[in-house]
């Protein structure tokens, strides 16, 4: 059921008159449309949801259920539909958005209650660097309200709300701008790195793996014979990377003593697999020098536009990353012409002592023949 203005009688209406709107009531075999006037499109929306409510089965607000009730009949739809990482990063929203929402039921919702989460979460602090909670994380919580919502309406355990939750403009949540470091930097802050957490950013950044791909890697997945990884990415697709000789003696070392299914990378301090947040990115890259926002995900970045810089073709550099569609690798081409332009900023300004020193006479090779 909707409504909409009427595509022909309002053509000639005079400044002031009631508008004509057609209005479908029902589902498939029984919808019907009505023609009807009405003042403003707020009247159009009421009736449209008063027919909304007369056409769906009755549900008592008092055997209503709550979020959190409908929270595990959720989380068995989300994770049969979606990938385990995005299950686990909407719990990561809703364990924000419960003490909130959780208890309420979906009809009790209201703008005000929306507007002031939105205050409360963004007065907060979070992550490492306790900085404040942006906009573009509101909007991901905000996401999954409505998709537990939308779950609810659909399987009939709440009405529809009568109003849309409104989000932040796409000019306030936009992503920062990538600062993709040199391959010079990216090297000199793997040698700040901390020596238990090297070898998890190496692999990273030497084979453009994802986070989670990384973090999930088994020993048998390494082959050092053939010097290839074999690597289950989204949607359990795999793709072959090869073993460039920087990696080589990096992953020697981690196979040792370690059987077929075995996870290749394990924390030190843990004895277990590396948890999904990776921290101290950021600091071994201030120890670099570097300014630029650096995540776990940024050495992925990294790997695809030096791949780029360094003269491999889109098409190689989509095989290696796993993406299905080329345009998606496509955006690293941009990201390697903005690189490209930063490092040209440098040229002219040769010190003073390389710019004086004579140039060295290359000795001319001479063609003979072989004896």
């Amino acid at each position: 059921m909707s409504y909409r203005l009427h595509p022909t009688k309002n053509k000639n209406l005079q400044p002031g008159e009631p508008r004509w709107y057609q209005v479908e009531i029902g589902h498939s075999d029984n919808r019907k449309t009505i023609v009807m006037q009405f003042e403003n499109d707020r009247q159009a929306q009421i009736y449209d949801n008063d027919q909304k409510r007369a056409h769906r089965p009755e549900i008592s607000t008092i055997v209503a259920p709550t979020l959190n009730q409908i929270l595990p009949d959720f989380v068995e739809w989300y994770g049969l539909h979606r990938q385990p990482r995005a299950l686990e990063a909407w719990l990561q929203s809703w364990n924000n958005l419960s003490p909130h929402f959780g208890k309420l039921k979906p009809n009790y919702l209201t703008p005000a209650l929306i507007d002031h989460y939105k205050s409360h979460r963004l007065a907060q602090k979070a992550g490492i660097r306790a900085n404040l909670v942006c906009k573009r994380t509101v909007q991901k919580e905000l996401n999954c309200l409505s998709g537990i919502i939308r779950f609810a309406t659909e399987r009939n355990f709440c009405e529809p709300l009568p109003f849309k939750i409104a989000t932040f403009p796409k000019s306030q949540t936009a992503p920062r701008k990538k600062i993709i470091p040199t391959p010079d930097q990216v090297e000199a802050m793997l040698a700040e790195t901390r020596s238990d957490l090297r070898p998890l950013y190496q692999l990273l950044y030497y084979t453009g793996m994802r986070s989670e791909e990384a973090r999930t890697i088994t020993a048998d997945s390494v082959n050092l014979e053939s010097n290839v990884i074999l690597i289950s990415g989204k949607g359990n697709k795999q793709r072959i990377v090869p073993i460039i000789p920087q990696l080589k003696p990096v992953l020697e070392e981690l196979k040792k003593g370690k059987k077929a299914g075995d996870l290749l990378l394990i924390s030190k301090r843990s004895g277990k697999g590396y948890k999904p947040n990776i921290g101290r990115v950021g600091a071994s890259a201030e120890k670099a020098g570097i300014t630029a926002h650096m995540s776990a995900h940024m050495f992925r970045h990294c790997f695809a536009t030096h791949c780029i810089y360094w003269g491999l073709d889109t098409r190689t550099v989509q095989m290696l990353l796993g993406h299905s569609a080329i345009t998606t690798t496509q955006m690293y081409t941009e990201l390697a012409a903005s690189f490209l332009t930063q490092e040209m900023s440098r040229f002219g300004n040769t010190p003073t002592e390389t710019a004086n020193k004579p140039k060295q006479k290359q000795p001319v090779k001479r063609k003979g023949k072989k004896l």
